[in-house]
This record gives C-alpha cells, sequence and structure tokens, in this order.
C-alpha cells in the first residue's frame, strides 16, 4: 500500500506542470491582451466568436475576482482561443 500512495505522489507532481502549462496564465496583462485581441475581431462572420470570446472573458475576470484560480485560466484559455477563431 504504501508504495501505492508514494507511485501516486509521484505521478501527481510529474503531471501537474504539464497541465498546467496549456492553461493560461490569470493575471491582467494576459486579460487586457485577449480582451485586445477580441476587439481587433472585425470581421463580420466571426461575430459570434467575439461574443462567445468576451462572455468567457467575462467569466474569467468573474473567477479571478473570487480566486479561483484553475476556473480563470480555464476560461481565460477559451476567450484567447475565441480571439485566434479557433
Amino acid at each position: 500500500m504504501k508504495h501505492v500512495l508514494i507511485a501516486a505522489a509521484v505521478a501527481v507532481i510529474a503531471f501537474s506542470p504539464v497541465a498546467r502549462a496549456d492553461m493560461a496564465a490569470c493575471n491582467d496583462e494576459s486579460m487586457k491582451k485577449a480582451e485586445t485581441d477580441l476587439m481587433a475581431m472585425t470581421d463580420p462572420a466571426k461575430k459570434d466568436m467575439m461574443a462567445m470570446g468576451m462572455k468567457e472573458l467575462d467569466m474569467a475576470k468573474m473567477a479571478m475576482k473570487d480566486n479561483k484560480e484553475k476556473d480563470c485560466s480555464m476560461h481565460l484559455d477559451a476567450a484567447m482561443k475565441a480571439a485566434m477563431g479557433q
């Protein structure tokens, strides 16, 4: 049992940086960049994508205010992807 717990702890430590590397850094600078990128979307065909990105950005801001780092990063990441048209 002891070996299983040690292996589980090592796995958590080993994979945590990988999981976090995909997520956007939740800070004011990233928020401003995402907002700037979203506001720069002028193509009428991407109007829905911009609206979705702004909604995600608003949710990221609320999560940041509530100190929910994981939720903030998830929503900010979605906003950034919307800004890139993904």
